[in-house]
């Protein structure tokens, strides 16, 4: 059984990784996020080129959690286990837009809109990795693309969040982590996660 956390939900997900009863080990997680109805997170090339379907995946690492911007058409959906999935839907709390969503809102960030939730989610992780020196947001921007050409108004817009020293969301990400340690670690024979044989070995003895 594949156990996550997803956006805020009260309770770990867990999904069966099997073709015979639940998903195929090959589905992406951009297939999944769309299918349970996620739909904010877009197909563009499919290749992991142009970042239209970026989300955010938070896993503890030494005892803090840390978030980084993932391409998902290429991220299969058994590599989650044990981490907190953020998707665009994910963002707002109560009916407040979060830093990064107002910040795009601000400087006219969106044109078409298609790359929109890549992009916002491209710079919420810059936005909860970020320290107190200003963010590098040509790096954090590098994987995604905007066919529109509206690169000034999202670098404003990615200038303003950098600009900001408070971190948003904590109540979210501080209930995604207490999720995560309830987690009980596996070993060997127990990355098992399908009876069509996918494996997550975390030694090289296990591979």
């Amino acid at each position: 059984m594949l156990s996550f956390q997803l956006n805020d939900e009260e309770r770990l997900r867990q999904e069966k990784i099997d073709p015979a009863e639940g998903y195929h080990p090959n589905t992406t997680v951009l297939e999944y996020v769309r299918q349970i109805g996620l739909t904010g997170t877009k197909e563009g090339c499919a290749e992991g080129d142009c970042g239209a379907c970026t989300v955010a995946v938070g896993e503890i690492v030494n005892g803090k959690m840390q978030y980084k911007a993932c391409t998902s058409c290429l991220l299969f959906l058994p590599k989650l286990q044990g981490k907190h999935l953020v998707t665009v839907e994910g963002l707002a709390s109560e009916g407040q837009l979060h830093p990064v969503q107002e910040a795009m809102v601000d400087h006219d960030g969106s044109q078409c809109g298609y790359c929109t939730p890549g992009i916002i989610m491209s710079l919420f992780v810059m936005y909860q990795e970020m320290g107190s020196a200003e963010p590098d947001y040509l790096d954090a921007l590098t994987g995604n693309l905007c066919r529109c050409t509206g690169y000034r108004s999202i670098k404003d817009a990615a200038i303003q969040i950098g600009r900001s020293k408070t971190n948003g969301n904590q109540d979210q990400l501080a209930d995604a982590k207490d999720q995560l340690f309830s987690i009980k670690p596996t070993n060997g024979v127990s990355h098992l996660l399908s009876a069509k044989g996918y494996l997550i070995p975390k030694t090289i003895g296990e591979a």
